[in-house]
């Protein structure tokens, strides 16, 4: 009778009531959000770091390898999704990272990428080196982060300096271009390194 009272709506705080899951999934709003780059490199950004916290933590070995090759499964198939939108997609980020990389191989992948590649398109539209003609291809794309960097080229070149920056350090730390199959000294590079290399045998 008591564990009955306890999980009465009646009895429960307000909180408790809207935090259960048969709430949270009656109350979720219809429809689907696409799956664009930007979403499922967040996901796999996510999962690199969860990753991280598991191989950290004090686990029992066989929980600690069932948990590993779990998560690991959902990064490859992160890694998969992201070429499904666009091919050898870490490869391309690698590219548009690259202080060596050449206007017209920026307006090239600008044009080979589908609008779905947030992530990728908007690393072009923040480049310093990106051309006038690029951006105004871009400048219709319906992710706003992107048409935001329609802006005049001094502001756009010492923003993009700084963003491009951050996003290097930030895929690198990922298992980017530079850290595909290579041993980072950051742990969740390195698990993702690790990972590629034995990928297809998952």
């Amino acid at each position: 009778m008591s564990n009955t009272k306890a999980w009465d709506p009646e009895v429960m705080s307000t909180s408790e009531v809207d935090m259960r899951r048969s709430d949270l999934v009656r109350n979720a709003p219809r429809g689907k959000s696409p799956r664009t780059s930007q979403i499922v490199f967040g996901e796999r950004q996510h999962l690199l770091r969860v990753l991280d916290s598991v191989e950290r933590s004090a686990l029992p070995a066989s929980r600690l390898d069932q948990e590993r090759r779990v998560i690991e499964q959902l990064i490859h198939a992160r890694t998969q999704e992201l070429n499904r939108i666009n091919p050898s997609w870490d490869e391309k980020v690698g590219t548009v990272l690259s202080a060596e990389v050449k206007p017209d191989v920026l307006d090239l992948l600008s044009r080979q990428a589908p609008k779905e590649d947030f992530y990728l398109l908007r690393l072009i539209s923040e480049h310093p080196k990106v051309t006038a003609k690029t951006l105004g291809r871009l400048s219709h794309h319906p992710y706003a982060a992107i048409r935001e960097n329609m802006v005049p080229r001094g502001v756009q070149s010492q923003c993009a300096c700084e963003s491009a920056t951050q996003a290097a350090g930030t895929h690198a730390a990922l298992g980017g271009k530079d850290g595909i199959g290579v041993e980072s000294p950051n742990a969740a590079g390195r698990a993702f390194g690790i990972f590629v290399k034995t990928s297809l045998a998952i």
